[in-house]
């Protein structure tokens, strides 16, 4: 009795134990009763951007199709928030997007429960944030039990390319302010955006920084800023210390996030401090994906000319205090402006020392200088505050320390990025006066002396006053060189 109730019993727990392990046990892949696989979609592709998954799905008599989950390369949320769409055999459709597990549930509720044996999944994955590489996207397909079965494996090949960018000014010889365009382009088809554009010149990722860039995007909004040095260059634009413009796609400073995807730039670019010569200029654009595509070299050739200079007033002779004019300009092409003004007298070092001069300026304003010992400006115009642009040079030539013979004048004008140009040799000769003795220049009844009478009547005696005049070279009258004669009654 005992062994046929042992034996009863054993045969339940071995019974219930198979209930259980049928509850707990995957389907097996092409199982009887499990779920029938096709997938529509090659199994092996190379995709760009979005990727189209699509395969129907079989489902046993009596059974429902609740929850359909994706892994690739065993990351079960590499898909999340793909977008999915379930065509139903009744036509009817759910379009919804996966959720963080990468899954589609509850897909046997509202109604779809009677019409659920043949179903048809879309799945749109954007593979644009993954690295370029190979990824095996698996299927895991849910019954209303709870019981799970492997579903087709997929192998998509990613090549998402970085942006592109490229330049639409032509290569050539430029000075002074230039403009320079560019336009760049995020991969497509994906999700990205154009994120930064960085400027190198000849090797130097800082060379454009300070110049100015107006950024146009695909809907036609817009905004202009200077190209930053260094971070807080520009507010709510955090950007490198390279010359860089960051943060495109972002909110700040407009609302075109979005629209990045195709931008266009011009730069407003001032050459005026560059050397001449040959340069290149790269762009290399990022997208917000972290993307970098180094874009061809634009070729420029700079040539800025230096300050011009030239003759106005000049007198071939001096005999008194002469005044001498020079005309300066700094390059009309460029943000430069003169800087400095000397006069050079070739064998005869520091005749100008300490004239007399006033510099001209373009509001029409004047300042007065006197000449250091080698003829120039006492101080660069760019060390006076607020100084506007320099036209020339009005110098009082004064002969006073000047002996016979004839002189050489030459200017020479550098500008504020250290260019100079020097002008032609004008002359001019002077001759001194010979010295002359003292002698009697003016003689004039100068005083009276009243003289009183005996007889009570008042006479008065003039007198002559002779005036001598002390001078090697001017006759003057004063009072440092002059002396009087005797003086004898008129």
């Amino acid at each position: 009795m005992t062994s046929r109730v042992s034996r009863m019993f054993s045969s339940a727990v071995v019974a219930l134990c198979a209930v259980v392990a049928l509850a707990l046990t995957p389907l097996a892949a092409g199982a009887a009763g499990g779920f029938s696989f096709q997938l529509t979609t090659p199994s092996t592709q190379t995709v760009q951007g979005l990727a189209t998954i699509d395969f129907s799905v079989g489902v046993p008599s009596g059974d429902t199709v609740h929850q359909v989950c994706f892994a690739v390369n065993g990351n079960p949320s590499l898909m999340s928030n793909a977008g999915a769409t379930i065509i139903f055999s009744n036509n009817l459709q759910n379009q919804a997007a996966l959720n963080s597990q990468s899954c589609y549930t509850n897909i046997d509720q509202g109604g779809t429960k009677a019409v659920a044996q043949n179903i048809t999944f879309d799945v749109q994955a954007d593979t644009t944030p993954w690295v370029d590489g190979t990824y095996s996207v698996t299927i895991a397909v849910t019954d209303a039990q709870g019981r799970t079965e492997s579903g087709p494996t997929t192998t998509l090949i990613t090549q998402n390319p970085a942006p592109s960018v490229h330049w639409t000014t032509a290569p050539g010889v430029v000075s002074g302010k230039t403009t320079l365009s560019f336009a760049t382009n995020a991969a497509r088809p994906g999700t990205s955006h154009i994120a930064e554009v960085c400027f190198i010149v000849n090797n130097n990722p800082k060379r454009l920084k300070g110049n100015y860039v107006k950024i146009v995007y695909s809907n036609g909004g817009y905004w202009t800023q200077l190209i930053p040095g260094a971070i807080g260059d520009h507010p709510g634009l955090q950007t490198p210390t390279n010359a860089c413009i960051a943060n495109i796609d972002s909110t700040s400073p407009q609302n075109f996030i979005g629209e990045s995807n195709s931008i266009t730039g011009i730069v407003t670019l001032d050459t005026t401090s560059w050397g001449n010569g040959s340069y290149q200029v790269v762009p290399v654009v990022t997208d917000s994906l972290g993307r970098s595509r180094t874009g061809p070299a634009l070729k420029l050739t700079v040539r800025n000319l230096g300050p011009t200079v030239s003759w106005g007033s000049h007198p071939t002779m001096v005999t008194t205090k002469t005044d001498f004019h020079v005309n300066a300009a700094a390059s009309s092409t460029g943000t430069s402006n003169v800087n400095m003004i000397c006069l050079d007298t070739p064998g005869h070092p520091g005749i100008l020392a300490q004239d007399q001069a006033f510099v001209d300026f373009a509001n029409g304003g004047r300042r007065q200088v006197f000449l250091t010992s080698t003829g120039c400006l006492p101080q660069p115009v760019s060390a006076v505050p607020n100084s506007p642009f320099v036209t020339g040079l009005d110098v009082t030539v004064n002969p006073q320390n000047l002996r016979s013979g004839r002189f050489s004048v030459q200017p020479t004008v550098w500008d504020t990025n250290n260019r100079h140009s020097t002008g032609a040799t004008i002359s001019f000769t002077y001759q001194a006066p010979k010295p002359i003795a003292p002698h009697v220049i003016r003689t004039f009844c100068n005083t009276s002396e009243k003289i009183i009478s005996g007889s009570g009547a008042t006479q008065y005696r003039w007198t002559y006053v002779y005036v001598y005049v002390w001078s090697n070279y001017n006759v003057t009258q004063s009072p440092a060189n002059f002396s009087l004669g005797a003086t004898r009654p008129c």
